[in-house]
């Protein structure tokens, strides 16, 4: 097990009048991360600040908050922010500066909250307009929510809903998942896995003077933590046939038991993040993955559709028709979802790279 992230919630509407109070807190939060650290051995995850989604009077404030935000991260030493969130209406107004303010800062990232159908297609539009700007990794900084927001340390969607400051913190235990091979041998080692960052993340908080103390512990990928091969373990089986799904789910299940002995908040399911797992890019490359099979994935308790590059045949139409399924998938589970697609100039087969991560495989999309 490591720790992927700890973010720190800021609940402050108002960030361009309070930056100086924000780069004190900041500061404490580094500093006090760094210390629990150390005590406990553990490598320096990435470290986040989550800010509220923007109301009404600050739309406007866009270039001058991206900006503003990543000064500030890399004066900190913070990795990233996510800072740019708006519902799905407010892309009419702002769609432009948020397009430059993600392209031209590389720390921000933004999200859209899809808050009804008819903003469908503003959306679809909005991603296939960070087609131009792939290799800079516009795209892996943002993505579209479904159902409601939700307080994470998951970058995009990494945002506050509490009135009060607070602390989240992931975990990263894929090969812990692996080497279990079976639930029944899982489920001790996930109860362990979460006290240890829920207290990891509960020091935080106190030595900053934070209110609340949270974990998201859903299955995330990274490099060679791969998501798909610990659901291949468990299941016994290749991701592209029978058995995963209920896998998913009943792993899913045992994720969200532990809110019974640690405070969780998030999305707390299966995350099976394209770009970001080995496997799942060895299946693409083989055409051995369709995108109908990442829906229904979803339909179990995947987060949705992440990190998804897609090649220059799929455009504006595929993209909304897309939107619009896992718009009724999120509305069936009465769950959130994400939606985080990677449009490229690439065709299927492909190799591209896109921002950090290299030599990504276009899979064809059955």
């Amino acid at each position: 097990m490591e720790v992927r992230a700890l973010c720190l919630h800021y609940s402050e509407g108002d960030v361009l009048r309070h930056l100086e109070d924000l780069e004190e807190l900041l500061k404490d939060f580094t500093s006090s991360a760094d210390k629990a650290l150390r005590k406990r051995g553990l490598t320096k995850p990435s470290m986040r600040l989550a800010l509220p989604q923007l109301s009404a009077p600050h739309l406007n404030d866009i270039k001058d908050l991206a900006k503003s935000l990543q000064e500030l991260a890399e004066k900190i030493g913070l990795d990233y922010v996510g800072g740019l969130h708006v519902n799905s209406s407010g892309l009419r107004d702002v769609g432009k500066p948020l397009l430059n303010a993600i392209v031209e800062n590389d720390r921000v990232f933004a999200s859209s909250y899809l808050s009804k159908l008819s903003d469908i297609p503003l959306i679809a539009r909005f991603i296939d307009s960070l087609r131009s700007y792939a290799e800079v990794g516009a795209s892996v900084r943002f993505v579209c929510l479904m159902y409601s927001r939700v307080e994470t340390p998951y970058l995009p969607a990494a945002t506050t809903l509490s009135p009060t400051h607070g602390i989240s913190a992931a975990a990263l235990y894929a090969s812990d998942v692996k080497r279990a091979k079976s639930i029944s041998r899982l489920k001790p080692k996930l109860l362990d896995i979460a006290k240890r960052i829920h207290s990891l993340a509960r020091e935080v908080a106190s030595s900053t003077n934070l209110k609340w103390a949270k974990v998201d512990m859903s299955l995330s990928p990274w490099a060679n933590e791969s998501v798909a091969e610990a659901l291949e373990s468990l299941a016994k089986c290749s991701l592209e046939e029978p058995g995963v799904l209920s896998c998913i789910k009943t792993l899913a299940k045992v994720i969200q038991r532990l809110e019974k002995d640690v405070a969780l908040t998030g999305f707390n399911d299966v995350m099976l993040s394209y770009a970001e797992d080995e496997r799942l890019m060895e299946l693409g490359a083989a055409d051995s993955l369709s995108i109908s099979q990442l829906m229904l994935y979803s339909m179990a308790c995947a987060v949705g559709i992440d990190m998804l590059p897609i090649p220059s045949t799929l455009g504006i139409k595929w993209i909304k028709n897309l939107l619009l399924d896992m718009f009724t998938i999120s509305d069936i589970k009465k769950k959130p979802l994400g939606v985080r697609l990677l449009p490229t100039n690439a065709k299927p087969g492909d190799l591209v790279n896109i921002w950090f991560f290299k030599n990504v495989p276009i899979p064809k999309m059955k």
